[in-house]
């Protein structure tokens, strides 16, 4: 009874969605926040596409009875995730091949804790919707809206999920692309201890190295420890610069301005591992400059 409810739920959005094909739509005001993106894979949700496809793609074989199924390409669509994989098939000589297969993924809008999702249905706000109840792909404003009328400061209330395809090899990324209003492209090189990352985008360069699940080097010259609780605990730059929680060794600043213009280059957003490690690096950094020594 309750997937009969949640289905009709889902059907009222859809149609409330579709009238805004025949009548004008008017902009949502902008005293609401972008909501994001969550992906479903055999009844579970996630904001990573690649493991909301891995889910799919397991319950497939698992179906297919495929065997060695392994992912190789992820990416976002309007509407959710599109994922190509291979599986092992049998030879009468023993041996095996490769067949390569294609699957995709539903996608549903979701907001924040505390918020509401929203969009408009001829001419006015209608909502607030739960999340992942309103799909992806309809064509028209959403956004996210304070439950109770407390609102956070506003953001772009159209949603726009940035593309993104990801490249998996034996498991492993490889490669992020991402497009939107600043095109980037993430590279993963992988040896014995760990990953070498860099993103190149027109306005962006970004170079770090990450070791034990860790980024322990980030642009030109930025060495990064941690303390025995796992924090953030020290950076060191040229010349013997060093800031830390305790000591601060920068007298020209150019440490800290280093250490800022790389944090405001590093990948926002969900991502496949390591790249997701460099992500939260961001607020790690903050922590830092915010609770060092002054």
């Amino acid at each position: 009874m309750a997937n009969v409810r949640k289905a009709g739920a889902r059907m009222l959005a859809r149609l409330a969605a579709g009238f805004c094909l025949v009548f004008p739509l008017a902009t949502l005001a902008d005293d609401g926040m972008a909501p994001f993106p969550e992906y479903n894979g055999d009844e579970r949700w996630s904001p990573l596409a690649a493991e909301a496809a891995g889910w799919q793609m397991s319950a497939n074989c698992a179906w297919e009875r495929y065997v060695g199924c392994t992912i190789t390409q992820v990416s976002t669509t309007s509407t959710g995730y599109a994922y190509r994989y291979h599986y092992s098939r049998p030879r009468s000589d023993g041996g095996f091949d490769l067949v390569e297969r294609d699957g995709f993924g539903p996608g549903a809008w979701s907001c924040p804790a505390n918020f509401g999702v929203y969009t408009e249905f001829m001419g006015m706000e209608v909502g607030p919707y739960p999340n992942r109840l309103l799909d992806m792909g309809t064509g028209f404003p959403v956004r996210c809206k304070a439950l109770g009328g407390v609102l956070a400061e506003a953001g772009g209330a159209v949603a726009g999920a940035p593309e993104a395809v990801e490249r998996f090899e034996q498991g492993r990324l490889l490669e992020r692309q991402v497009w939107g209003g600043d095109p980037v492209t993430w590279t993963v090189a992988w040896d014995a201890t760990g990953a070498d990352i860099t993103g190149r985008g027109e306005r962006l360069v970004v170079d770090a190295r990450i070791e034990h699940g860790r980024v322990v080097s980030l642009g030109s010259g930025l060495q990064l420890e941690y303390g025995t609780e796992g924090a953030l605990d020290t950076v060191r730059g040229l010349g013997g610069t060093v800031f830390s929680r305790a000591y601060i060794n920068d007298p020209e600043g150019r440490l800290v301005a280093a250490l800022r213009a790389a944090r405001h280059q590093l990948p926002t957003g969900p991502a496949s591992e390591p790249i997701a490690t460099l992500a939260k690096l961001a607020k790690s950094i903050d922590a830092l400059l915010d609770g060092s020594a002054r």
